[in-house]
């Protein structure tokens, strides 16, 4: 999935993005990720890891949603109830933060 350039916006909507100290290999389709102070991975497939691989680069929140949101067909407001607690989850583990 290719991001298209974004004109800049005043918002207040959070920004995303992995954090470098976290381990990841890609194994297929899928991303073994392993946080700071952990020592048990996260194995990211299907939605979890096309999301990974846009959170390579600070990305915000309403983008993240309209890019998966186009991708598979549906509305933003459904990928944020779906996407919206695996981010928590990730900022939880350490894997991403909000830049």
């Amino acid at each position: 999935m290719e991001r298209k350039p974004q004109e800049a916006q005043l918002t207040t909507a959070p920004t995303w993005r992995r954090d470098d100290r976290a381990l990841w290999r890609r194994s297929g389709a899928r991303f073994v990720v392993l946080a700071p102070e952990h020592d048990e991975a996260l194995v990211l497939e299907g939605t979890a890891a096309l999301t990974w691989e846009l959170l390579a680069e600070p990305i915000a929140e309403g983008e993240l949603f309209a890019l998966l949101a186009e991708y598979f067909g549906v509305t933003r407001d459904e990928v944020g109830e779906e996407l919206s607690p695996f981010l928590e989850r990730l900022l939880g583990y350490g894997a991403v933060y909000r830049p």
